[in-house]
């Protein structure tokens, strides 16, 4: 779902920084959406590690200045059974 707003935004000319864990799926987003736009930021981010939120904002700040909509559909969480969460 991420990925398809990123891309539908990439294509409407937007601004767009994706994050994720993995290097791979980063660098092929890249690859594949930069000749829609050059407006992409990518930022490998460990969404469980604060750090990791404090340096992704930071450059977004100093890439485009400002946040105008936020889309998080990390997907962190602990492997418990459901409902004894």
């Amino acid at each position: 779902m991420g990925r398809g707003i990123a891309k539908r935004a990439v294509k409407e000319a937007m601004r767009v920084v994706i994050a994720d864990i993995k290097v791979e799926s980063l660098s092929h987003a890249e690859k594949k959406w930069n000749s829609l736009g050059e407006n992409l930021l990518s930022v490998v981010t460990d969404v469980s590690k604060s750090k990791d939120i404090e340096i992704l904002v930071q450059k977004i700040l100093d890439t485009f200045g400002e946040v105008h909509l936020l889309f998080n559909n990390a997907g962190v969480g602990k492997r418990d059974i459901l409902w004894e969460l």
